[in-house]
């Protein structure tokens, strides 16, 4: 095929424009893990009803003696943690979280899986679970101590905590 000559068009020379960037479904692999910023948590308004949760629409409140928990995504959601949850950019059940609730985290930079870690209430605790993802889990304490996640390790989160998914940041709070 010939070349097309547009009147008053001056072609650029090859490498001058950088290509468009390739749109892509797939998890984008991160380099070596580093600390995220956490977004600033504004507490809501008084008075302002509160913001629906993801579980909420699914089961009843767990009985008053069960701790609670809510996880706040790095866009200011609030999810309470009710039975357990399964995080991921489109989570679909996985063999043994077959009756999990499912959370749809918006990750513009693309590094959390598809269906990336499961959390849970265990005897008041949450509990985090790797589900194999493909840039990891890391719980980072209060006091900024990081611990990363193998892929099927479980771990504890303390109150105040944050759960790094890929390069997502996830507070973890007892309510």
């Amino acid at each position: 095929m010939g070349r097309v000559e547009k009147p008053g068009f001056i072609e650029p020379p090859p490498g001058l424009i950088p290509a468009p960037p390739r749109e892509t479904s797939e998890t984008v692999r991160l380099g070596e893990r580093r600390p995220v910023p956490m977004p600033a948590f504004v507490p809501a308004v008084p008075g302002a009803p509160a913001p629906p949760t993801a579980a909420s629409a699914r089961e009843p409140a767990p009985p008053a003696a069960t701790p609670a928990w809510t996880l706040t995504l790095a866009d200011g959601a609030v999810v309470r943690v009710e039975g357990a949850l399964l995080l991921g950019r489109n989570p679909s059940p996985v063999a043994g979280w077959e009756h999990a609730g499912l959370v749809e985290i918006h990750d513009p930079g693309k590094t959390v899986s598809k269906t990336h870690a499961a959390v849970v209430v265990a005897e008041g605790a949450l509990v985090v679970t790797d589900l194999h993802s493909t840039n990891g889990v890391a719980v980072v304490a209060p006091d900024g101590t990081v611990r990363a996640l193998a892929a099927g390790e479980r771990a504890s989160v303390a109150d105040g905590a944050s759960i790094e998914l890929g390069s997502y940041p996830v507070r973890a709070a007892r309510s």
